[in-house]
């Protein structure tokens, strides 16, 4: 498990939705499983909230309890880079950040 700790950590795939993979599949549609995604939050959140669930084909293969959990099963049957694991929550917090600087010009 620590050694995919360190995959997790070290990936640069890693994006708002956790991308997995070192290469991502030119087949895979990161932004069509994010429009899923958004198109069902709200029946997501009903039944998954607080959970983290993966995504490939626009269909839901799992949920589970944390992104690392998510990640460690979904490997074991899917190539990496082929699916999507994101966090369900209402609004826009599970996907999306804020950045601010003190940087003036």
């Amino acid at each position: 498990m620590d050694d995919l700790k360190k995959q997790l950590v070290g990936n640069k795939a890693w994006g708002v939705q956790y991308c997995i993979g070192e290469e991502r599949s030119m087949e895979f549609d990161l932004k069509s499983e994010f429009d899923f995604y958004l198109a069902n939050q709200d029946e997501f959140v009903k039944k998954y909230d607080g959970k983290v669930i993966v995504s490939k084909d626009r269909e839901v293969l799992g949920v589970y309890d944390s992104e690392l959990d998510a990640f460690a099963e979904s490997i074991k049957g899917h190539e990496r880079g082929t699916f999507m694991i994101q966090r369900v929550s209402e609004g826009e917090e599970a996907y999306s950040a804020t950045f601010q600087s003190r940087v003036s010009f």
